[in-house]
């Protein structure tokens, strides 16, 4: 595969279309006749009940020991408390102390924000409580599953198993452990499987042998895997990755086997930092996280990529480390190094949909009495997905992962088998299954409060400022905070809403097939795009909600703003005011979602890496002496001593002193201040190698995870949304 040139665009591929008038006009229709329908219903007396049993008119009222008879000690007291703590965690010592002081504070003001809101629900007109209720069911879940892992906050210590992997690595006995490499390559792309392959090629110590599992019988994969001596495993016709995988397994080797996806390249050091756990024969896995060097495509398309940690951030760098010190670590596919016994005890790799093995199995190590060892240490980089179908799609098999593994009881027995604390990570894993319906309801049932003109908080505002405020501020800063600012709450809304309905969609065909493969899209959609492109399947929910929004806003207050407002009824309700604002929020968040399904164009050929090193620049017979600015593995920039201007394009050579390595490359363009764009000619796969190890070996700063304030991520989302950049910048 050619390199892309440095800078360069490559043709363009057909973008599919973005929404056009007659999907605009449909979704126009369905919005205007929905908030017309919701207005009709909001006058309609809702007697009608009655008969059935029930009449909202009767609700018992708030009790009045929950009202506000009292401003000080309902409103301010609490309000200054939550204030104090806020601002103090920016300067308090995460000891065990401030972390149970903050972790019981929380606990205290979600408890009273809860039992407040159940006083709410009641008193209400017309449908009212058939929206409070279901509202604040929706609350009670999201909540707990939501601050549940927090509970144990005051194990969260990420640096305890980095301080054991310096002592052990010590140990000279470690680095005569032989390792089997497997790399199982589904349909990445070539540049990445031959990335991957060198990379290997590189690990300290030497790895036994390097195994490449070929799942898709490309001629091309297999030659390259032959021309870097590397073995192939190729799958028969029909047979999955499991399969092919557990027939390895039996078929012997080295004692441990390290995996990595064919999208992913170890640095260096992973053996080294991760082979000396295995001196515990009680050890049977040792997992590390998954690490992206460029920006996940939400945050590239929103502009927040220099801010704004990925998806995942919470799980590899918060929730993992803590079920590490309750020995409930999850299995996550790649990134990992096992003890072959340990999997054979196990009864191989379990899984089935063809390709997800990586959290049954890990549960089944558990329950058969094995450890589990995360190392929160980044030892491997991998491409990220660049469109938002690719990531719905890699979540999706993520999720049904996680659903076949409470649908197996005899070949994981989790709920006999764990102790407390991992059978609770567990229940806590089940109910996080119902986060995209929750997120859902989060969006919906509001939206239809203020439509049908009924309450879901039956309370003033003033009352409901006074519970809810207080609780907000602390779940916005505490469990960031006790996380290391790994877990931001706004950032994990916007999250849950970009997954919440096509996984929606995906589930009733995941629970009446779970063990069956998903569907795979078309292809197109999950390709790199070099254009803006807005996939309208995907995006489509998020515009009639906020179609339903602006459409229910302006039927119920525009006509106050006209001239003779008097003969229109509008009548006020009680919670009217806490409906809007939860309304104007959902508002928000409905925005930014719909600036994320814009994927912006990737232009890039690789990871740029900023390197300053010197070197001399040999175009046309004219050496030239410099430096680069930043080097990817399709080019690199060459700044000129002296700022003179660059040689006539051609073929020349790069020759860099440090490392010494001579880089065959073509002038592509010259910009002001003696700046030149080269691209990399084809080269060796000994100059490949070291050219590898110069972006990636070391001595290079590699992505730290982002970790953001509740404000922090706050102003972010708000800028993105400003900037709008999705919509306004051209390419």
């Amino acid at each position: 595969m050619p390199p892309q040139p440095a800078d360069s665009v490559p043709t363009p591929r057909a973008a599919r279309p973005v929404l056009g008038p007659p999907q605009i006009a449909g979704l126009l229709i369905v919005a205007a006749s929905a908030v017309l329908v919701g207005h009709w219903l909001s006058r309609i007396d809702p007697a009608w009940l009655v008969p059935l049993g029930f009449d909202p008119r009767q609700m018992p009222a708030p009790p009045r020991a929950w009202g506000m008879d009292d401003p000080w000690r309902t409103l301010f007291a609490p309000l200054g408390v939550a204030s104090a703590l806020a601002l103090a965690l920016r300067g308090l010592p995460r000891r065990p102390w401030a972390q149970a002081l903050a972790l019981s504070l929380l606990l205290a003001f979600t408890l009273r924000y809860l039992l407040w809101r159940i006083t709410t629900v009641g008193g209400g007109e017309g449908l009212g409580p058939l929206l409070a209720v279901p509202m604040l069911i929706t609350e009670v879940l999201y909540l707990t599953h939501r601050l549940f892992p927090f509970a144990p906050a005051l194990l969260f210590d990420p640096r305890h198993r980095r301080r054991q992997a310096d002592h052990l690595m010590a140990d000279p006995a470690v680095a005569q452990m032989p390792v089997d490499v497997w790399i199982p390559v589904d349909n990445e792309p070539e540049r990445l499987v031959r990335r991957a392959l060198l990379t290997t090629r590189q690990l300290d110590p030497a790895p036994a042998s390097v195994t490449l599992i070929d799942l898709t019988g490309r001629p091309e994969i297999v030659r390259l895997a032959n021309d870097l001596g590397a073995a192939v495993i190729s799958a028969d016709p029909g047979e999955s990755r499991v399969a092919l995988m557990n027939k390895m397994l039996t078929a012997g080797g080295a004692p441990l086997i390290a995996m990595f996806d064919g999208n992913f390249m170890p640095l260096r050091p992973f053996l080294r930092r991760t082979l000396g756990f295995f001196t515990d024969d009680r050890v049977a896995m040792v997992q590390t996280p998954q690490r992206h060097f460029q920006s996940e495509f939400w945050n590239r398309n929103l502009g927040v990529d220099l801010v704004m940690p990925g998806n995942r951030d919470t799980f590899f760098h918060y929730l993992e480390v803590i079920r590490d010190r309750c020995n409930a670590v999850l299995g996550c596919g790649t990134s990992w190094i096992a003890r072959r016994s340990a999997l054979v005890d196990a009864g191989g790799f379990l899984g089935a949909a063809g390709r997800i093995e990586d959290q049954q199995t890990s549960a089944r190590l558990l329950t058969r009495g094995w450890r589990l060892v995360y190392l929160d240490e980044i030892l491997s980089l991998g491409e990220p997905p660049h469109t938002f179908a690719a990531y719905l799609q890699q979540r999706l098999h993520g999720i049904q992962g996680e659903l076949q593994t409470f649908l197996m009881p005899r070949q994981l027995p989790i709920w006999s088998r764990l102790g407390t604390w991992p059978r609770c990570f567990y229940l806590d894993q089940a109910l996080g299954l119902l986060t995209p319906l929750l997120r859902t309801l989060y969006l919906v049932l509001p939206l239809l409060a203020l439509m049908l003109s009924v309450p879901l908080i039956n309370a003033p505002l003033i009352v409901a400022i006074a519970y809810a405020l207080p609780f907000l501020i602390l779940y916005h800063s505490v469990p960031s905070w006790l996380s290391n600012h790994h877990f931001t709450p706004f950032w994990h809304e916007i999250h849950e809403a970009l997954f919440a309905f096509p996984a929606l969609a995906r589930l009733p065909q995941m629970l009446r097939h779970p063990f069956r493969a998903l569907p795979e899209d078309d292809p197109t959609t999950a390709e790199r795009r070099f254009g803006q492109s807005l996939n309208p399947r995907l995006a489509w929910p998020f515009l009639l909600l906020l179609l339903l929004l602006i459409g229910t806003l302006l039927v119920h207050y525009a006509p106050a703003m006209l001239p003779d407002a008097s003969l229109i009824p509008t009548p006020p309700y009680q919670g009217e005011s806490a409906n809007l604002l939860w309304n104007l929020y959902n508002g928000w968040v409905l925005l930014v979602c719909l600036l994320c399904c814009i994927d912006q164009p990737v232009r890039q050929g690789g990871d740029r890496v900023p390197l300053n090193r010197r070197g001399r620049l040999d175009v046309g017979g004219q050496p030239l002496g410099g430096h680069t600015g930043d080097v990817s593995e399709s080019g690199v920039s060459f700044l000129l001593d002296g700022g003179g201007p660059a040689p006539a394009g051609g073929d020349g050579w790069l020759v860099l002193e440090q490392p010494a390595v001579r880089l065959p490359v073509r002038l592509v363009r010259h910009g002001p201040g003696g700046l030149a764009g080269l691209e990399f000619r084809p080269m060796d796969a000994a100059t490949n190698t070291v050219l590898l190890n110069l972006l990636y070996g070391g001595g290079v700063d590699l992505p730290a995870p982002r970790q953001p304030g509740g404000l922090t991520a706050l102003r972010s989302l708000m800028g993105g949304l400003w900037r709008a950049e999705p919509i306004l910048r051209r390419y």
